[in-house]
């Protein structure tokens, strides 16, 4: 795992998020799922997103979540660890 930083926090992926976007591990909370969705949406983690959507609402598959190109936080503006909307750490 990378030692780049968090997309969400201000630890490294691999103490943050990472273990939730590889699959290791589950997110214990509600909140943890949220953070490490953000993540992996500026990541381009379309797997993690995949999984953590409700079968119910989410796409037929995989295939259909695009990847996203990753920008740095400051490009949209927000400092680091702000720009999801889902709460400080």
């Amino acid at each position: 795992m990378s030692t780049a930083p968090c997309p969400y926090g201000v630890a490294s992926l691999a103490a943050c998020c990472g273990p939730y976007l590889d699959a290791s591990v589950l997110p214990p909370t509600a909140k943890a799922t949220m953070r490490s969705r953000c993540s992996a949406f500026a990541t381009g983690n379309s797997a993690h997103l995949f999984r953590t959507w409700h079968p119910r609402t989410r796409p037929s598959g995989e295939k259909r979540i695009p990847p996203r190109p990753r920008r740095a936080a400051s490009s949209s503006g927000h400092e680091r660890g702000r720009g999801c909307g889902v709460g400080d750490r």
